[in-house]
């Protein structure tokens, strides 16, 4: 397994927050925590990774894929349990909201 990285933007682009989640395709799961930035600070990608990473460790989020998904597969699956989530900031919810919107496409069972 090993550790990916992606960020959440807003509608102008700018960086709310950040994801590290690691996949067990054998288990079919993914491991993911998120960082978000505080308002009142710049975003710094080294401590977002830094500080989404030990969360990671210390108190994961689970969704599960298939084996054979893809990655746009899995970071939809991510992306989308933020997307519902009572437990990250709004600015990240709605970020992750955006994020599905605008990289929605057909899975390729649909095409």
């Amino acid at each position: 397994m090993n550790r990916r990285i992606m960020y959440l933007n807003d509608r102008k682009g700018r960086h709310q927050g950040c994801v590290a989640l690691t996949v067990d395709r054998d288990g079919g799961k993914v491991a993911f925590q998120l960082s978000a930035i505080n308002p009142m600070d710049s975003f710094k990608k080294e401590v977002a990774r830094a500080i989404a990473s030990g969360r990671l460790l210390e108190r994961p989020n689970f969704v599960t894929v298939s084996p054979t998904a893809s990655n746009h597969e899995i970071a939809q699956a991510v992306v989308g349990a933020i997307a519902v989530s009572h437990e990250f900031p709004t600015r990240c919810v709605r970020s992750a909201r955006l994020w599905l919107k605008n990289n929605d496409r057909p899975s390729q069972e649909q095409e």
